[in-house]
């Protein structure tokens, strides 16, 4: 089994990125009830079942994650080689 590890080189961009993601499900969540739900990512319907938290939570995530990764401020490896993105 391949040995990953991921290195955070930027933990000020990672509690940003942890606090942007609680407050967007939370939006989403409140919004349940709401005669006029709060726009979402995905522009699907959100119910608030794992599948749509999921689904939303990735949405969410991975442009930043990538984006950290260009930037430098998250670092993957994979058997000792830096999975690197240089460009968008």
């Amino acid at each position: 089994m391949d040995d990953v590890t991921y290195t955070i080189n930027d933990y000020v961009w990672a509690e940003e990125l942890q606090a942007g993601l609680d407050d967007y499900v939370m939006t989403l969540f409140d919004g349940i009830d709401e005669i006029e739900p709060p726009d979402n990512l995905t522009n699907e319907l959100f119910c608030g079942c794992n599948v749509c938290e999921y689904r939303e939570t990735l949405a969410y995530l991975l442009p930043r994650i990538i984006e950290g990764l260009v930037e430098g401020r998250l670092v993957v490896e994979r058997d000792g080689r830096a999975f690197k993105i240089t460009e968008l």
